[in-house]
């Protein structure tokens, strides 16, 4: 599953500072300077004191923000993890030059189609 900003906006607690209606670069740009940390290949770290949820999300539906290494590149994305297992990922499509959203699940070794995506799926999903 694939989300743009153009279909949901987030909302996010910093540090006891509330950020709401943020589009995925708005939300990335404020979670930046986190990026700067040294990590290993599939490694995540946690953003400390951060949460966030959709804003559409009327039950607020908490996710962890946490710091994720790619295996392959220098990217690192910014996740949004329900649990230690499934969340979200943000990152910059290189074809489009837009952040978005990808259903993400640390189990996952190789992409599934989005009926099996939907198979297993327990976070909240936003659309």
């Amino acid at each position: 599953m694939i989300i743009t900003e153009d279909e949901v906006l987030l909302n996010l607690i910093k540090e006891d500072n509330s950020y709401y209606n943020l589009t995925f670069s708005e939300f990335e740009s404020l979670l930046d300077e986190y990026k700067n940390v040294e990590l290993k290949p599939r490694e995540m770290l946690d953003i400390p004191d951060t949460k966030a949820y959709f804003s559409n999300d009327h039950n607020k539906h908490e996710f962890n923000c946490k710091i994720y290494k790619t295996m392959m590149g220098l990217d690192k994305w910014i996740m949004l993890m329900k649990d230690d297992v499934e969340g979200y990922a943000l990152y910059l499509n290189p074809a489009t030059n837009k952040y978005e959203l990808a259903w993400y699940n640390v189990n996952l070794k190789e992409p599934i189609s989005e009926d099996e995506e939907d198979k297993i799926r327990t976070c909240y999903v936003p659309i």
